[in-house]
């Protein structure tokens, strides 16, 4: 058994921006996710939640929600942090947010094999990202560990929003477009 995995992230891991959330999109295959890459059809260059309008975001999320997939979240909130996120920034923040959303796949695929394809980022090097992975994912095989770039992967865009619906929760304080993805977001944890 496997499943594919698609991680995007929202907001600054610095300073910039209150929230930092990170969701992943799980899924059996690739493939399961094509009924939302056909609302992207029409899109000029890359689908982005925050890029979007609100007919484009709510089409666009309404066809997400169609799709046979689960997702899982991980919000800071870097004003407020507890626990194992109080004062952290950077890329020690990412590399946290990270290894915590990979412990939620685990409890997700326990017992499978992984291939994770993540949107292309600098703050943390592929090598350390795989390691954090197979770390975290206890029970989970990680075949595959990548940086994609978002444009060239509709998968990551769909991860993008949903991590966009996730993070304008809290950023924006609106719910509607996470509303309709609450029943795939199996498990959302926010420190």
């Amino acid at each position: 058994m496997s499943y594919c995995i698609a991680i995007d992230e929202s907001g600054d891991i610095n300073h910039c921006t209150r929230y930092f959330s990170m969701a992943a999109v799980i899924v059996r295959r690739y493939t399961d996710l094509r009924p939302a890459w056909k609302s992207f059809d029409d899109m000029v260059g890359e689908g982005k939640f925050y890029g979007s309008g609100d007919e484009r975001r709510l089409d666009v999320i309404k066809s997400i929600a169609s799709c046979k997939m689960r997702a899982v979240c991980v919000t800071v909130d870097k004003e407020g942090a507890t626990g194992p996120f109080k004062g952290v920034y950077g890329k020690d923040l990412y590399l946290r947010t990270f290894e915590e959303l990979m412990s939620m796949v685990g409890d997700i695929a326990c017992g499978s094999d992984i291939d994770i394809a993540m949107d292309q980022q600098r703050f943390v090097k592929t090598e350390v990202l795989r390691d954090a992975a197979q770390r975290m994912a206890v029970g989970c095989n990680v075949k595959k560990c990548d940086k994609k770039v978002s444009t060239d992967d509709r998968a990551i865009q769909v991860a993008d929003f949903v991590v966009g619906a996730v993070n304008h929760r809290y950023s924006n304080d609106d719910s509607r477009y996470y509303d309709m993805l609450s029943e795939k977001i199996v498990i959302a944890r926010m420190y």
